[in-house]
């Protein structure tokens, strides 16, 4: 017979803390093209969220793309930040139908939003200045980037790939996400960022930096695993 397949959202390795989000303010990053923030997919951790926060905020990070669109060939720019912004249009566009599946308080927000913060380009220094200063981080850093590159390189079969431009872009894409997720963000008081993957180690080390160590119990990661189960069409 026949099957049909379907998605499961479930948060892992968050036992401890799970009491807490019915009280709680997530906020959904969503990575504009990506498998995961669409579809079924996004059906079922909108269903998850529903059935356990407060609010949540869905955080279109599409303006951030710019600095991947052309990773291997040129820097982020103007041409870039406006096809970036139109992919988060189109996201949007697409799956409006799933966001208005949301029974509890929801808002939809574009990075713009938070590039655009008064404060974001001090932001933006202190995040570099605690990369040239701070051994840690530095090396957070670098294996956070050499992870992505190794993987990129392999998915897309990049014959020759541009070591030098792949690094920057990554590293300014890192900065700008630390500073906006740790500096800002935190400003609008989201108790969990929910994402359907493990906490990258550059954010670990900014989040114990920036928010743990000064007591701010805020922006703690959830992952939130995304598992297909099928079952059986009986005629």
């Amino acid at each position: 017979m026949p099957t049909v397949d379907s998605i499961k959202a479930t948060f892992v390795g968050c036992q401890n803390i799970k009491n807490q989000f019915i009280h709680s303010h997530g906020i959904m990053l969503i990575s504009v093209g990506q498998v995961q923030h669409e579809s079924a997919n996004l059906e079922s951790m909108v269903s998850l969220i529903n059935k356990s926060f407060r609010c949540c905020t869905i955080a279109v990070c599409d303006s951030l793309q710019r600095h991947n669109i052309d990773i291997n060939n040129s820097y982020a720019n103007n041409k870039y930040h406006g096809l970036a912004n139109s992919k988060g249009d189109d996201w949007i566009s697409r799956n409006q139908h799933r966001i208005n599946l949301f029974n509890i308080p929801v808002m939809i927000k574009r990075w713009d939003d938070w590039l655009t913060n008064e404060t974001f380009h001090e932001q933006l220094k202190i995040v570099m200045n605690l990369y040239k200063n701070n051994n840690i981080f530095y090396t957070a850093i670098h294996e956070t980037i050499n992870q992505f590159t190794n993987r990129f390189i392999k998915n897309n079969k990049i014959i020759n790939p541009n070591y030098e431009i792949i690094f920057t872009n990554c590293l300014n894409y890192l900065i700008e996400e630390i500073a906006i997720m740790m500096l800002i963000m935190p400003n609008e008081g989201y108790q969990f960022v929910l994402y359907p993957n493990k906490f990258i180690s550059a954010f670990t080390v900014a989040h114990d930096i920036f928010l743990k160590s000064n007591g701010i119990n805020l922006m703690n990661w959830v992952h939130v695993q995304l598992k297909r189960k099928s079952s059986t069409l009986y005629y």
